[in-house]
């Protein structure tokens, strides 16, 4: 079973696997030390921004536990109009597409403090200030002064052993008819011989992945809102060409450091 950092759904922490956004706004440390590894799921900025701006839609942009609890139901059932998306897209894409890579290394990195906006090593007084929800005014930049050496989260020091992740895996190949038995596959095999998960055979475990991603046999995920009526196309929802040129520079910024000689003999860092 799965939960979630906000316990939207119920299942505790009493679960294989624990879903969370931290430490972006959105996600929070809420399961103390009673995990002992991560992994590390990356969705490509083009769609994770769109999707992010879907479930905040679904949910009437919701800032409290009580409102996203009451609207669960409509999440992955509806797209907003193409206009509220091109609102969002252009007061926030800056500022998130930063966020995505600045996500990636903080958990490759093993919760190492960066700015988010320029990617520098960063103390935990600066750090704080920068990941405040989107609204509160960014620290000045002018005053940012990187520190010599790096320092990581504090609850990557007392309560997991490192939070790097042991798999990284891309949600596109997951889903990919081709690939997506082989991706899930790194889900897997990091839970076998764990005290107290059953995990079961391997040659079942392609079935269990057709019915997920191909039959659509388990909960809802953003490929039913396809079906939802009277919604439009996935494809009206796009980007500008500066931001998309953008993009392509904070992905290859991405790509070129982790396929950096430090990085050589990591397989995280070879899957991303």
């Amino acid at each position: 079973a799965t939960g979630d950092d906000y316990d939207l759904s119920g299942n505790s922490i009493n679960v294989a696997f624990m879903k969370t956004s931290f430490p972006h706004h959105e996600g929070i440390w809420s399961w103390g030390d009673n995990f002992r590894q991560t992994m590390l799921l990356v969705r490509n900025p083009r769609h994770a921004m769109i999707a992010y701006h879907e479930l905040l839609f679904e949910i009437d942009f919701s800032t409290d536990w009580q409102t996203s609890y009451t609207k669960k139901h409509k999440v992955y059932t509806v797209r907003p109009p193409v206009s509220d998306w091109e609102h969002f897209r252009d007061e926030r894409f800056d500022e998130e597409i930063e966020w995505w890579a600045w996500y990636i290394d903080f958990w490759m990195e093993g919760g190492v403090y960066r700015d988010i906006l320029t990617h520098q090593l960063a103390n935990f007084s600066w750090w704080e200030q920068t990941v405040m929800p989107h609204g509160h005014k960014y620290p000045d930049l002018n005053k940012f002064v990187p520190p010599e050496n790096p320092t990581r989260h504090y609850h990557c020091v007392l309560d997991i052993d490192d939070c790097a992740p042991v798999s990284v895996l891309s949600y596109e190949n997951l889903k990919d008819p081709a690939k997506g038995p082989a991706e899930a596959e790194k889900f897997s095999s990091k839970l076998e011989g764990k005290e107290g998960i059953s995990i079961i055979e391997e040659q079942a475990r392609m079935c269990v992945w057709r019915e997920l991603f191909v039959n659509y046999k388990g909960y809802r995920t953003d490929d039913n809102r396809k079906n939802a009526p009277e919604v439009p196309k996935e494809d009206e929802f796009v980007f500008t060409i500066p931001q998309l040129e953008k993009m392509v520079s904070v992905m290859e910024y991405t790509k070129n450091k982790y396929q950096g000689a430090n990085w050589a003999n990591n397989q995280g860092a070879q899957d991303l």
